[in-house]
């Protein structure tokens, strides 16, 4: 007999919930948090990685990086929908140690190939791309803890839940470029590598990008083998219309692209942006302040969805995101100046604190969408129908890590400049604008617009 296995789970019962179910609930939530943090750090470290790839004599080209870049953020929205039906067969606390033990795949990848200048360009595109397992984790994550919680504590517990994991984003971006100058294994990660940074010689271990996450995914693991709980499946109802043919979903879909795909798309693209921009400062120093930003703001933007409504301030959100690119285009360098890197970081910065505002509302309207308005004895909707919403809407908002980088990579191999692809950005965000106040404003989000 499994010591962890539950027999029965009814959370939207209070007494149930109040005596048992709330302890366990949240004890769960709180070893998913960490494994979905490590999840998200090895989703994008190829952000990182990428700027000092030619430093240590991998000859890539620009547009090469960017797809390096852009790789994770492509698979990671395939594996969103494959985790996301998955969780609904596979138990919380099996599939949490699973997706987080698969991480070692791409670390320990990473840190062999970033040795030797000479791996092949499709081996570091393939590893690259392993590494959207971390992406995957995120749908599977969420899907299980629409299990564990209660109607009414949902919406608090998938916001705290993704944006912790969100800061695994910025404590990549803030880790990585200080392990890869240590040696922090000695000689079991191997020799390091000399490299020139502008102007200075100096010694990177580029495998410490990868192999510094190993320990942690390991006692991540370990956490969730030996502390969270089996909890039962609800009994299976009869299939409705499905989620993919929904319009509603869709048009959520779209919207998170907005915000959460903003979010992690310039995470991903920013640093190798920046660098290609301001080659003449170390970016690697800065950056990981705008994953830091959205990832804090995340739940303010739940907050003041719950008091405020989560439409108008995903509304107000899509706003402030396609003013700051128009700010920042005045601050690149051109033909007549050479442009102010702190004119783009302080944009860029508005753009990450609102695009972390947005994806916390965005938290707000998803559960209202699933579950619907129906009186409080109605039986909540299946796991599976809930899988697959959050399959689909992460999936598609994780398009955002591919499309970024790779329309940066076209404008600059086009034209030589990032304003058409910016420009582009700007457009779209005023479709989201226009999209939100339609579904979510002006209807105060009716899930029968």
């Amino acid at each position: 007999m499994n010591a962890r296995a539950i027999d029965s789970w009814a959370p939207d019962d209070p007494a149930f919930w109040q005596s048992r179910g709330k302890l366990i609930a949240h004890r769960n939530l709180w070893i998913s948090v960490p494994n979905l943090l490590v999840a998200f750090g090895v989703w994008t470290i190829w952000s990182v990685v990428v700027v000092l790839l030619p430093p240590a004599g991998f000859g890539y080209s620009t547009t090469e990086l960017f797809l390096l870049a852009a790789m994770p953020g492509l698979s990671g929205a395939v594996l969103r929908l494959a985790y996301g039906l998955v969780a609904t067969r596979v138990e919380g606390r099996r599939l949490t140690m699973i997706t987080t033990l698969a991480l070692l795949v791409p670390a320990v990848g990473l840190g062999v190939a970033v040795q030797d200048p000479q791996t092949p360009y499709p081996v570091m595109l393939l590893l690259a791309g392993l590494c959207g397992l971390g992406a995957g984790s995120f749908a599977s994550s969420m899907t299980s803890l629409t299990l564990l919680f209660p109607r009414w504590e949902l919406g608090s517990a998938l916001g705290l839940n993704s944006g912790m994991g969100n800061l695994g984003v910025s404590m990549a971006q803030f880790l990585v470029p200080i392990v890869v100058t240590l040696s922090v294994f000695g000689a079991l990660a191997g020799a390091p590598q000399t490299v020139e940074l502008r102007g200075d010689a100096q010694l990177l271990w580029l495998q410490n990008a990868g192999f510094v996450w190993v320990p942690a995914i390991l006692l991540c693991a370990l956490f969730a083998r030996f502390g969270m709980h089996e909890v039962p499946f609800p009994p299976a109802r009869e299939a409705g219309v499905s989620v993919y043919a929904q319009r509603r979903y869709w048009v959520l879909s779209l919207m998170y692209l907005g915000t959460f795909g903003s979010f992690i798309g310039f995470t991903a693209a920013f640093p190798l942006f920046a660098h290609t921009q301001f080659p003449e400062i170390d970016v690697l120093q800065y950056v990981f302040l705008g994953p830091l930003f959205g990832a804090l703001a995340r739940p303010l933007g739940g907050w003041l969805a719950d008091r405020y409504g989560g439409g108008p301030v995903t509304f107000w959100a899509f706003a402030l995101m396609g003013s700051s690119v128009l700010v920042s285009m005045n601050f690149l360098p051109g033909s007549a100046t050479a442009g102010s890197f702190w004119g783009v970081m302080a944009a860029f910065m508005v753009l990450f604190l609102a695009a972390g505002l947005g994806s916390g509302s965005m938290f707000r309207i998803v559960p209202d969408l699933i579950e619907g308005e129906r009186p409080e004895p109605a039986p909540r909707r299946s796991i599976r129908e809930s899988g697959q919403v959050i399959g689909l809407v992460s999936a598609v908002g994780a398009l955002g890590a591919f499309a970024v980088p790779v329309l940066l990579a076209l404008a600059l191999g086009t034209s030589g400049g990032v304003h058409g692809a910016l420009t582009m950005f700007v457009l779209f965000y005023l479709v989201c604008m226009a999209l939100t106040w339609w579904c979510h404003v002006r209807t105060r989000s009716d899930p029968d617009w």
